[in-house]
């Protein structure tokens, strides 16, 4: 059974609150321009020149990697290769989804041009819009009170991490991975109330893409997969062929791409040939678990000339081989257990910059360490309040959340790979906010 529909005076809020969404976006990216103009204004002859270096990386603000082989693929027409500049041969090292969007943006507007940059930008505000749309549409499947749906889009419209990013010229991409992560849980909620063939082969496909955009969605995929064989109510040969065909369409779509690389590279991986490097990189000793400029400065083939020639000389799989080896023979169980914990706290808590906060001005490095915060704070304060009269959907909420944060617990992270959280915790803010039980308890 599906949500019943708006009322037209929801409706109506909903339109300004995207509206005052949009608005906010469009302030900060003018806000960006006006403070990077040589950003938006790149010198194409001087990229070229660097973009082609063979002794050392190059590494574009606009996109890194993912921007690098989109202008393989378009403009020095090599295909997937070259992440970190030069002519290093066939890659896998990122998403191919992500590499699309830039590949779009090159196709038509030109590679590193001001158009296709400030497309790109447009683009991501567009996903916030949809986003706004999901998280009211989710909501209303949760069976939310419409004030509920309202003030939850309104949260995320006026979300501190989002309009942070669009003060940096480097975040074209920041919300794909929050699009994907709220748009399949949409799509399984939508899939459980309608138990509908229709609905299941749009999650499959849906899901399947959004593999292919970000790996880490495997294990929430997986849970919905499994929580949808636990609610619904049908006989076991129909259940289990249902799911047969649902997890086949799935198989399809991300294993075209591996077979696609295997045959590339030579070797079987998950849709990205990195992840046994990031784990090595993000469990360095010198740092908290965290990926920052000085770590990417010292140990990246992106950054560091020296592992930019080992790169090159290896190749790619025989690089992250060995850089995985080495950490494999290094291994120390409590250092990294104890990083694991660290990391539990930087991905839902504490904001660890990307580089040292003294080169930030003292107000926005505020701004950013409450911003950050606020989405697992709110986790918090929904399990304390609301603990003894959660539901099913408020568990599922919580297990989604922690199976799409479990990978990154055991390999490095970034801030903005907590991002996607947000979607969901202002769906649970919203309904603490509505009860009024804070205000009940603090009383």
């Amino acid at each position: 059974m599906y949500a019943p529909a708006g009322r037209p005076q929801d409706i109506k809020a909903l339109f300004w609150i995207m509206v005052l969404a949009c608005i906010l976006r469009c302030t900060m990216l003018y806000i960006n321009m006006q403070r990077h103009p040589s950003f938006f204004t790149p010198s194409f002859a001087t990229l070229l020149q660097r973009s082609n270096a063979e002794n050392k990386p190059y590494m574009n603000p606009f996109g890194y990697e993912i921007s690098n082989i989109a202008y393989s693929i378009v403009c020095k027409h090599e295909g997937f290769s070259n992440p970190f500049g030069g002519s290093t041969g066939p890659t896998g090292w990122v998403a191919p989804g992500m590499v699309f969007l830039y590949v779009l943006s090159f196709k038509l507007f030109g590679c590193f041009t001001t158009s296709s940059i400030l497309f790109m930008f447009g683009f991501s505000i567009g996903l916030s819009l949809l986003i706004i749309l999901l998280i009211y549409a989710a909501s209303k499947h949760l069976r939310q009170r419409p004030s509920v749906c309202l003030i939850a889009a309104l949260l995320y419209a006026c979300c501190p991490q989002e309009l942070m990013s669009l003060l940096y010229p480097h975040q074209t991409d920041f919300n794909v991975p929050t699009f994907w992560f709220i748009l399949t849980f949409y799509l399984f909620l939508r899939m459980t109330n309608s138990c509908r063939a229709r609905d299941r082969y749009l999650f499959a496909i849906a899901t399947g893409i959004a593999l292919l955009f970000t790996p880490v969605m495997a294990l929430p995929v997986a849970l919905c997969i499994i929580e949808y064989a636990v609610r619904c109510q049908k006989r076991l040969p129909v259940l289990v062929r249902e799911l047969l065909v649902c997890s086949l369409v799935i198989t399809i779509v991300v294993a075209s791409y591996m077979v696609f690389q295997k045959n590339r590279l030579g070797h079987w991986f998950f849709i990205k040939s990195n992840g046994p490097f990031e784990i090595a990189l993000g469990n360095n000793p010198e740092y908290n678990g965290v990926l920052v400029y000085d770590l990417f400065q010292k140990h990246h083939p992106g950054s560091n000339p020296e592992e930019f020639a080992a790169y090159r000389s290896m190749g790619e799989i025989s690089y992250i081989k060995d850089r995985f080896k080495n950490f494999a023979r290094c291994f120390d169980l409590e250092n990294f257990l104890f990083l694991t914990a660290k990391r539990f706290m930087y991905f839902f808590f504490i904001l660890e910059p990307y580089i040292e906060p003294e080169r930030f001005q003292t107000w926005r490095l505020i701004a950013e360490y409450i911003g950050y915060a606020i989405p697992g704070l709110s986790l918090l304060m929904y399990l304390f309040f609301r603990h003894r009269t959660m539901q099913w959907q408020d568990y599922f909420i919580y297990g989604y959340i922690l199976s799409y944060a479990f990978p990154y617990l055991f390999a490095g992270i970034m801030y903005r790979y907590a991002y996607p959280i947000s979607s969901l915790s202002t769906v649970l803010l919203a309904a603490l906010v509505c009860s009024g039980q804070c205000c009940k308890r603090i009383v």
